[in-house]
């Protein structure tokens, strides 16, 4: 047998260099997972002529309490501060999300401030090495939209003939998204959508959405792209005499194939039954998407009654985020990626009892 010792040499060093690497992050960070931390809220929330932020700020700390008090990981802390910092900007022009929504909008944001030593001397993170993630409140969409329809509103430079007519078919196809499907009910006002998104609200409420139907978002789409087709054959036509006067020629016939005629082709392929049925939209699925076979995400409409309208604006009607459970596994690679850090937004969500979350819906 023929030993190859540079080999042997290379392979050594190899894992020298590793062993060595691995001493001098030990060396470099010490964490420190038993000390005791603590809660922390700051209000971050923006002050608005005729908002009552007092009463908001009041009903989000009783939710951030809620999560306190049943969240093993955070009931204390240790190993890190729980900062929680409460944030949303009422005056915004975005603060009335998808659907017209009634409440106020805001959010929370939970930063694990973990401590450690960096060559001895003691820190306690911040900034993007503190692993966080948001809550959000009064925004039953933001976690579970997968698609809206509509190219872009009416713009500056496209011809004013027709700014009132394609902003009407924007605005109603615009009424109109995908969201990603229902998983499972967890609990009472606990809905669970594929992908790991929770929603929590009322369950004596209306749904949030109701389903579109095939003929609904299909003629939304062909009304839209319609009128997207005339404004660019006037462009195209535009086009090609300002090309003329500069001595060039283009051909006079315009025979491209636009959106709206590949929509109005699929549309033709259903049946009457098909147009009534419940709409879904799949990226395979032709320039559209759309089918009624149950592939890919739902299309819908919001539906404002399941806002309770009897409520102060300041109440909390929806709370919703991204559900992202760790594995041992998962866990275990963030912590080699992380020098041994210790994944604590995967140990919140494992320890988050979420079919108990409705109990955060307070009706008054």
């Amino acid at each position: 047998m023929i030993i190859n010792k540079a080999l042997i040499r290379n392979t050594f060093l190899l894992i020298t260099l590793l062993y060595n690497n691995g001493n001098l992050t030990a060396q470099l960070y010490k964490y420190y997972p038993d000390k005791t931390g603590k809660l922390i809220i700051e209000n971050n929330l923006n002050n608005c002529p005729g908002v009552d932020i007092s009463s908001l700020k009041n009903r989000l700390t009783i939710i951030v309490e809620w999560f306190h008090q049943n969240d093993a990981l955070i009931s204390p802390p240790k190993g890190f501060n729980a900062n929680i910092s409460l944030f949303g900007n009422p005056c915004s022009s975005d603060a009335h999300p998808l659907g017209k929504g009634y409440g106020i909008m805001c959010s929370f944001n939970l930063s694990f401030r973990y401590f450690y030593a960096e060559k001895g001397v003691f820190h306690t993170a911040s900034g993007w090495s503190a692993h966080d993630f948001d809550i959000n409140v009064n925004q039953p969409l933001k976690n579970i939209l997968a698609k809206q329809f509509g190219d872009s509103d009416f713009e500056s430079d496209d011809d004013t003939h027709f700014k009132e007519s394609l902003h009407t078919a924007y605005e109603n196809l615009q009424q109109f998204f995908s969201v990603f499907q229902l998983e499972k009910v967890v609990g009472p006002g606990v809905r669970l959508y594929k992908g790991g998104h929770i929603v929590v609200s009322d369950p004596d409420r209306a749904e949030i959405f109701t389903s579109a139907t095939v003929k609904e978002i299909m003629t939304a789409l062909l009304n839209y792209y319609k009128i997207r087709k005339e404004m660019d054959g006037i462009k195209y036509q535009k086009a090609i005499k300002e090309m003329a006067e500069k001595g060039m020629k283009l051909n006079q016939d315009n025979n491209q194939m636009y959106v709206y005629d590949l929509i109005a082709k699929e549309y033709a392929i259903f049946t009457p039954a098909e147009l009534n049925k419940k709409a879904f939209i799949n990226a395979g699925d032709g320039i559209s998407g759309i089918n009624c076979n149950g592939i890919g995400n739902m299309v819908v409409k919001f539906n404002p009654d399941c806002w309770d309208l009897n409520l102060a604006k300041s109440a909390v009607q929806f709370v919703s985020m991204d559900y992202k459970p760790g594995s041992k596994d998962e866990m275990d690679e963030f912590s080699r990626d992380n020098n041994q850090l210790t994944d604590y937004v995967s140990l919140f969500m494992n320890e988050l009892p979420i079919e108990k979350m409705g109990e955060m819906i307070k009706k008054k």
